[in-house]
């Protein structure tokens, strides 16, 4: 699980990452970032223009999207597959 973006979104910091890796995994492409294709240039412009026409949507989502998304939260998600 890719903590970093995690990290860069508690602060509002969205992310673009690619839809080939495990990336997919902590970023809700539109809500805490977009995932492209990292081989295809016209995608990471175009997410690059979609994040800064919508910074301040994409700042408030991804601080929403980190604060549920905490170590303590998934622990207890976790133990439920042990008891």
């Amino acid at each position: 699980y890719c903590i970093s973006v995690l990290e860069g979104n508690i602060y509002g910091g969205p992310a673009i990452g690619s839809n080939h890796s495990g990336l997919k995994e902590s970023i809700v492409s539109g809500i805490n970032g977009i995932l492209v294709n990292q081989k295809s240039p016209k995608e990471i412009t175009e997410a690059l223009k979609k994040i800064f026409s919508n910074y301040h949507l994409f700042f408030k989502t991804s601080i929403d999207h980190a604060t549920l998304n905490t170590w303590d939260k998934a622990v207890i998600e976790y133990e439920k597959f042990i008891k």
